[in-house]
Order: C-alpha cells, then structure tokens, then sequence
C-alpha cells in the first residue's frame, strides 16, 4: 500500500481521505483540487462576492492597497495623518484624499501630502534642482510680470 502520494505528502492521519468507495488520497492534494474545481464551478459568484465586499467596505481595500505598496500600517497612517492635522505637509490646506508620499529609490514612507502636492513632487522626479528652478522661476515671473495694458 502506498505510504505518499505522487507529491510526497504522508498518507497517514490527518492528511488521509477516504472516498465513499473506499480510495485513499492526501487531503492536501483533495482539498486544493477540491478549492480549484469550486473556484471554477463558481467563478462569476466569487467575482460578485468579491466586488461586493470591496464596495461595501472600501476603506478595507485602501488599508491593505497601503500596506501593500508602501508596508504602511493603518495605525501608523492614522497616526501621521493626525500629526498633521489632516493638513498636506507642504501646502498645509486640509486634505480631502490623503496620498501617501515616498521616497521612489529607497521605498521610504516620507508624509501624507494632498493631491497636488503629490503630483507635483511626481513632476518634479524628487529633483532639488528642478524644484529650485521652479522656485526661481515663479519669483522672477511674480517680482518682475509684464504689464498686459498696452492702452
């Protein structure tokens, strides 16, 4: 009698099914079949259970999508996000939708910033140099505007 099945795992205890008709097989290997053929059978079902669950609680999906991409815990946001005051660190106005700011070479969660902050610092590729010539740019074009009266 076999003692494995054909990828090694025990046929011993647990791990042993019995079939009503009296066939062995690893319970490992029946239940991922098992998991498989339901996911087949009844795809269009996990889909909608699936899509429900994510409108019903969307703040679940921004949670795990933040702890994906960035490995920041809901804890931690919330506890940035109430160090600021719920206010963009660089343009201190209040923040509608929150975007998680980092460093894109090392990874590393910097603040919570709003919208067009964010994208501005995208823009700008993180580069101090560019920044500064923004900076330069808009000052020499505020302090020295031309005049749109010609009469």
């Amino acid at each position: 009698m076999k003692t494995h099945c054909i990828h090694g795992h025990e046929l011993t205890g647990d791990n042993l099914y019995v079939y009503p008709n009296g066939k062995r097989r690893c319970r490992v290997c029946h239940d991922g079949h098992a998991a498989a053929k339901y996911r087949k059978e009844h795809k269009e079902v996990l889909r909608l259970r699936q899509k429900a669950a994510r409108v019903a609680n969307p703040a679940a999906r921004k949670d795990a999508e933040r702890r994906y991409k960035y490995g920041i815990e809901p804890a931690v946001y919330t506890q940035k996000l109430e160090e600021q005051s719920h206010q963009c660190a660089i343009c201190k106005r209040l923040m509608e939708t929150p975007h998680v700011d980092h460093d894109h070479e090392t990874q590393q969660v910097r603040d919570l910033l709003c919208k067009q902050c964010n994208l501005a610092l995208g823009f700008l590729c993180d580069d101090i140099a560019i920044a500064k010539a923004v900076v330069a740019y808009l000052e020499r074009w505020k302090n020295n505007a031309p005049s749109l009266n010609t009469t």
